[in-house]
């Protein structure tokens, strides 16, 4: 992530203080919280906010330090971890939002939850004692840590033994079990107790050494204690166990919510088993900056301001733009007009001269053939996809050639060599990919997006929804993005927007020589 590339230098050459195994805990968490449900994505963002602030106390020292000269100024480390604290803030409420709604749409009754169950409060209330009995070794052994002569080390090994097995328990208890809020909230209550065992450790370690009375003391007090937290735990699981055949029965004709693992990124699926239904790819989660800088090469003013985007779930796209061969088996399927090839063949080329009216028929059908919720991308999932995490103008890098995109290679980028014009349409998968398996993102046909044009992206949605003006007109503009085969290389970037060739070119009922399209759809839970 780019908070850990900001500040990857070698142990020695930060601070003493710096809390660098902060910031490794902080990025390997966020990086898995697009993975996790929205019950354990709280937990992580809750757990991450606090040391990232720690983070950021100690970044301006770092840059204010003569002796790391290789660290980046002007603020930099500071304006990274900010944005970042920003992302995870908007990150919570999103999955607060989704976690809310889980619960409303849960078919449990009131019942369920330890506020309307007497016997599940009882359960809520034997964790809270476990909590309190666990905290009583803390009054115990401080009571009897004189200094003495036994070292601490068997101390650390005793609560060792006591986190791991308590932990073990819980995260068995609750992966075995169907009814992850009832056991979540026992086991976050079970493993609570863990910090004051830590405590108690703390506090009789201040002398380092110790009287062989207290030690033994100590040891009896965690086998002691140890032992209870064990049998509350196996209770817990007999009491759940019990309970939840008994709302099973209650709620005959009723299933709890079922727990749903989406596709890795970048799988590759098709929703039907046949050559007519598109192949999509599942694209991760993110943030990405959308957008060109003001330096960039090529650049219109209308691919800025330069904005944060984030992706909050992942979704699919299109592996390719749709072809001639999937298209014409829509036509055939609805007696839809089939559209010209300009003489350059059909089956895998990508189809053109479709309008965005003509993509938007082809995507209601396919969602009706489907029962998935087919839609064309907005352009900020567009930009997102294409940049396939990349931060240069093309998803290759600083430059391209015709070997990897089909434009005008007459026309290069960047001080490029000249090359090969085509021409011509190539068909899908003739080039190489880019970095999360998607097929000509750059050049060959522009492809329309749900968006309505608009001359900057002030005001635009931060969160890569299609930005779409309620009060629009009938036939109001719509974006292209991706450039084609007949264009400069510096139209195809993947900040390049578009929409007009010479005239207001990019009204929905177009149809232009090289108009084409890819898919999207939301991954269902």
């Amino acid at each position: 992530m780019a908070l850990r590339v900001v500040l990857a230098r070698p142990q020695r050459d930060l601070p003493p203080e710096f809390p660098k195994g902060d910031l490794d805990a902080v990025a390997g968490t966020l990086e898995l919280v697009p993975q996790m449900s929205a019950e354990g994505a709280i937990h992580a963002l809750t757990y991450a906010r606090p040391k990232l602030s720690r983070i950021r106390r100690h970044s301006v020292r770092i840059e204010d330090s003569d002796a790391l000269p290789d660290v980046p100024r002007g603020g930099a480390i500071d304006q990274a971890i900010t944005r970042l604290i920003a992302d995870v803030d908007t990150a919570r409420e999103w999955y607060d939002d989704r976690a809310q709604e889980a619960a409303d749409q849960s078919p449990f009754p009131e019942a369920a939850t330890t506020t309307g169950s007497p016997e599940l409060g009882a359960l809520a209330q034997r964790a809270t004692n476990v909590a309190d009995r666990t905290a009583a070794i803390a009054a115990e052994l401080a009571a009897g840590a004189t200094p003495g002569s036994v070292p601490a080390d068997n101390l650390n090994r005793r609560v060792r033994d006591i986190e791991v097995l308590t932990r073990q328990e819980g995260i068995e208890l609750a992966a075995s079990r169907p009814r992850p809020r009832l056991i979540d909230r026992l086991n976050r209550a079970i493993v609570n107790s863990l910090p004051w065992v830590q405590t108690a450790l703390r506090a009789v370690q201040v002398g380092a050494d110790f009287s062989k009375v207290a030690i033994e003391r100590f040891n009896n007090a965690m086998t002691r204690w140890g032992t209870v937290i064990c049998e509350e735990i196996s209770g817990f699981a007999r009491d759940s166990d019990r309970l939840l055949e008994r709302y099973q029965r209650e709620l005959a004709g009723h299933q709890p919510p079922a727990f749903v693992v989406l596709p890795p990124p970048g799988t590759v699926f098709r929703d039907v088993d046949a050559p007519w239904c598109p192949e999509m790819v599942v694209v991760p989660a993110g943030t990405f900056l959308m957008g060109s800088p003001d330096n960039e090469e090529g650049r219109s003013d209308d691919e800025g301001p330069q904005h944060r985007v984030t992706i909050a779930k992942p979704f699919a796209i299109g592996r390719f733009a749709i072809t001639f061969a999937e298209y014409d088996h829509f036509c055939d399927a609805t007696g839809y007009d089939k559209h010209g090839d300009r003489g350059g063949g059909r089956a895998r080329r990508p189809v053109i001269k479709v309008s965005w009216e003509d993509a938007q028929a082809y995507v209601a059908w396919l969602s009706r053939e489907t029962g998935k919720p087919y839609r064309l991308p907005s352009e900020a999932e567009w930009e997102y996809a294409c940049r396939a995490g990349t931060t240069t103008p093309f998803s290759f890098g600083e430059t391209i050639t015709p070997e990897q995109v089909n434009y005008d290679g007459n026309h290069p980028y960047a001080g490029g060599k000249k090359g090969l014009y085509r021409g011509d349409t190539v068909p899908v998968a003739s080039l190489p990919a880019n970095p999360w398996g998607l097929y000509e993102m750059h050049g060959n046909v522009l492809e329309w997006c749900e968006d309505h044009w608009h001359d900057s992206y002030d005001g635009a949605p931060p969160d890569g929804r299609a930005w779409l003006d309620t009060d629009a007109v009938a036939g109001a503009l719509r974006v292209w993005r991706g450039g084609s085969c007949f264009d400069h290389a510096r139209h195809v970037r993947s900040a390049c927007r578009y929409v007009t060739m010479g005239g207001p070119s990019a009204r929905p009922e177009v149809r232009v020589v090289l108009f084409g399209f890819r898919i999207a759809r939301v991954l269902e839970p």
